[in-house]
């Protein structure tokens, strides 16, 4: 029974150290990121949407960013498909270079957790 408990308690600290260190990854955050990605277009800094990357999509967010401020006063019809374009790749790449980063971990606390769990039963 104790090594349930041990499991269970296990489970819930290690979701919630994933969840905080990773909170940028969690899917329910798109709309502070699109949020973020229009406060960065209108104050033309793009600051505020580097926190939702990593250095891997760094590059390619900032040369969205470019390309979209250049863009965006040519007529009403560009502004507004650029700004839509600049918010997807935000999320865009949020998702694909945060999400799998969370995965690893949790499996990695999963696989710990068996382990022990192997271990504490075969000493009895």
């Amino acid at each position: 029974m104790a090594i349930i408990l041990l499991l269970i308690c296990n489970y819930f600290v290690a979701f919630g150290q994933i969840c905080e260190s990773e909170a940028k990854a969690d899917p329910c955050c798109v709309p502070a990121a699109i949020a973020d990605a229009k406060k960065a277009i209108e104050s033309n800094d793009i600051k505020y949407v580097m926190k939702w990357v990593t250095p891997k999509g760094a590059d390619e967010i900032k040369d969205a960013f470019n390309l979209v401020m250049k863009v965006r006063g040519l007529s009403p019809e560009v502004r507004e498909l650029s700004d839509n374009y600049f918010c997807q790749t935000v999320v865009r790449l949020h998702k694909r270079y945060d999400f799998p980063l969370q995965s690893v971990i949790a499996g990695i606390f999963f696989i710990t957790s068996v382990v022990f769990s192997i271990l504490y039963f075969r000493k009895k």
